[in-house]
């Protein structure tokens, strides 16, 4: 999860200023996919099957998305859907980005020579 601002609104933890928010699981799969763009013009949403991996989205996996140019109405469900998760209203869904982070090298050699060999898991 990610974007929004924190709760004194200021940008949290990220790089150029944008706060990331893990979904808080307990062993199961986070697996909502869903991407909301608003623009002046409107909101479109992307949502479906497929990862949001490069080796998804570039045509690797044939996995069944759905691009949506949405109204009114259901953009102002997908936004309070992603604020509810962010802010935790209703329940306990996401924490911050420290509580799983994961900096060492390790982690992000692994995570490199995946995203470059196209042999994801994620």
């Amino acid at each position: 999860m990610g974007g929004g601002r924190g709760e004194n609104g200021e940008a949290g933890t990220g790089q150029g200023g944008i706060e990331v928010r893990w979904y808080d699981t307990h062993g199961e799969q986070f697996h909502t996919k869903l991407l909301a763009f608003h623009t002046t013009r409107g909101t479109t949403l992307l949502g479906g099957s497929a990862n949001l991996t490069r080796r998804n989205l570039g045509d690797y996996n044939l996995e069944a998305d759905l691009l949506v140019r949405a109204g009114e109405g259901l953009a102002a469900q997908a936004a309070d859907y992603f604020e509810r998760l962010w802010s935790n209203e209703g329940g306990h869904f996401s924490v911050p980005y420290e509580a799983y982070a994961d900096d060492s090298w390790m982690k992000w050699a692994f995570y490199r020579v995946q995203e470059f060999s196209g042999l994801s898991s994620f």
